[in-house]
């Protein structure tokens, strides 16, 4: 009798930083170069004309990157979640992941930054 395959934990690869860091060049490799991925990008839940930050909409844009991401670690289709968005704040990522309690995987939790100077060329 073949023996079955180990169920696999999901990898939540969250990769944040400043705009301008690079964070879509990274991710599009990254989720070119792993089998079975998946990438968010939370910039995408704020796509919206004109942009309006009141408190509303950034609860409806929590709450669509959580049930996106929930969906995505539930879905048997995938190893891999990348997600990547600025994240300036601490007590945002720790609403993402209060929000997606109760499922299992493993966190890589990815910072990128560069110099002043790279930055300011980059953002021209």
């Amino acid at each position: 009798m073949p023996k079955q395959e180990e169920e696999k934990t999901k990898k939540l690869v969250i990769i944040k930083g400043t705009m301008g860091v690079w964070k879509t060049t990274v991710c599009k490799k990254l989720h070119q170069k792993l089998e079975r991925a998946v990438w968010l990008d939370g910039d995408w839940c704020w796509m919206m004309h004109p942009w309006d930050f009141r408190e509303e909409n950034k609860v409806m844009v929590i709450d669509n990157i959580t049930y996106q991401l929930r969906n995505f670690l539930k879905n048997s289709s995938f190893d891999y979640l990348i997600f990547s968005w600025v994240i300036h704040q601490e007590s945002i990522f720790d609403l993402i992941l209060d929000k997606l309690k109760g499922l299992e995987f493993e966190l890589f939790r990815i910072t990128l930054t560069c110099s002043e100077g790279a930055l300011r060329l980059r953002l021209k």
